[in-house]
């Protein structure tokens, strides 16, 4: 398998499968981060000879089961489109026990969503995002988006339309993982490829040790 990156994403090709698979960089952050509901949306996309498809990820730490993989999300757009999807899951998981108590519960799920709703997202003045599970309902706007919007015109910018959303590529997305302060400076740029590389290899294998 060959990997790439460009400034905002990064492609993965695994030629026994003849798949492309595109994720955001960051790979996903912060949406209406609480201490007891810790959401997280990144984006990714799948293209093969008979797959085109592009997803919302969102992954959630919470004391209880929200049961997401049965909700929806629904993406209201200027106050004139509302548009739901259905949640699929990927994983689902208990944090560890101290006693008789869980520590947590980890959801991941994905939302397949068209090429055209990541444009509007892109260029929306009014974002709604509201996430439903099994008797759960979350709301987020304004500012727990603004991250998100940012991503999403990057990622647009960089896999579908260079000529698209190009004041997007001016800022940097906040992603909740510190920056390496040394590499940034020595490249000048905390989206330099060495060090979108760099950080790349301190959080998907570093920062999963034990000793990380």
């Amino acid at each position: 398998m060959s990997s790439t990156s460009k400034p905002f994403i990064k492609q993965s090709y695994d030629k026994f499968s003849q798949m492309t698979t595109t994720n955001s960089i960051p790979d996903m952050v912060k949406l209406g981060w609480d201490k007891q509901h810790k959401f997280k949306i990144g984006i990714s996309h799948v293209k093969h000879q008979s797959i085109d498809q592009l997803m919302l990820l969102v992954n959630l730490i919470t004391p209880e089961w929200l049961f997401i993989r049965q909700g929806i999300m629904s993406i209201s757009i200027d106050s004139i489109d509302t548009l739901s999807f259905k949640a699929n899951e990927v994983m689902t998981k208990v944090l560890g026990h101290s006693g008789d108590r869980d520590l947590g519960m980890y959801e991941s799920v994905y939302f397949i969503i068209e090429k055209e709703t990541l444009y509007k997202i892109c260029n929306s003045n009014d974002l709604g995002i509201r996430i439903t599970g099994d008797g759960y309902v979350h709301d987020f706007s304004g500012k727990d988006l603004d991250n998100f919007k940012l991503l999403s015109q990057q990622f647009y910018n960089n896999l579908f339309d260079e000529s698209s959303f190009l004041n997007s590529i001016n800022h940097q997305v906040k992603s909740g993982k510190s920056a390496c302060f040394i590499a940034t400076a020595t490249m000048g740029n905390y989206n330099h490829p060495t060090v979108i590389e760099l950080r790349s290899f301190r959080d998907n294998w570093i920062l999963k040790q034990k000793w990380g």
